[in-house]
């Protein structure tokens, strides 16, 4: 039997890929792109639920029409990729790659979207950096005498 290209109803709600290669055995399929999803449990079904890895980031590995394989990196010592299967029901997409994305779009990443690298030829920094505290800034008074402002006491609160 070969194996051919078929569209999976379930998954395709879901919209985690356009197409799979359906083989001979309805629990073995390849994805056509890599995907990443996040591992969190719904109450609609009771199957296969999250219990360790809940709230996770993980690879797409394999999918049938009402599960999924997914791979997890877990720390015992060394990382360890565990395989496990879940139910389409307990996954969402992951929003890494749309934030990647999204910052590519914008430009904030030459090396991928823009062409200012080419121009330049720097080290740009590609990794997210996190919000730095703001700087210090003083303001003019016109006044020579400052008033101090602070928190009101709790007994005039209570009036």
């Amino acid at each position: 039997m070969a194996n051919k290209k078929t569209r999976v109803p379930a998954i395709q709600q879901q919209g985690l890929w356009e197409t799979i290669t359906l083989f001979p055995w309805p629990h073995i399929c390849e994805p056509t792109r890599r995907l990443y999803c996040r591992h969190e449990g719904s109450g609609t079904t009771q199957k296969e639920q999250p219990h360790y890895h809940h709230g996770k980031t993980t690879r797409i590995s394999s999918g049938a029409q009402c599960a999924v394989g997914m791979v997890v990196n877990k720390l015992k010592g060394k990382m360890l990729a565990k395989k496990m299967n879940i139910h389409i029901e307990n996954i969402t997409h992951s929003k890494s790659r749309h934030n990647f994305l999204k910052c590519v779009w914008r430009g904030e990443y030459p090396e991928k979207g823009g062409h200012q690298r080419e121009k330049t030829h720097s080290w740009v920094q590609l990794k997210h950096q996190l919000t730095q505290p703001r700087e210090t800034h003083s303001m003019k008074n016109s006044r020579e005498v400052l008033q101090l402002l602070g928190s009101r006491p709790y007994k005039f609160m209570a009036n």
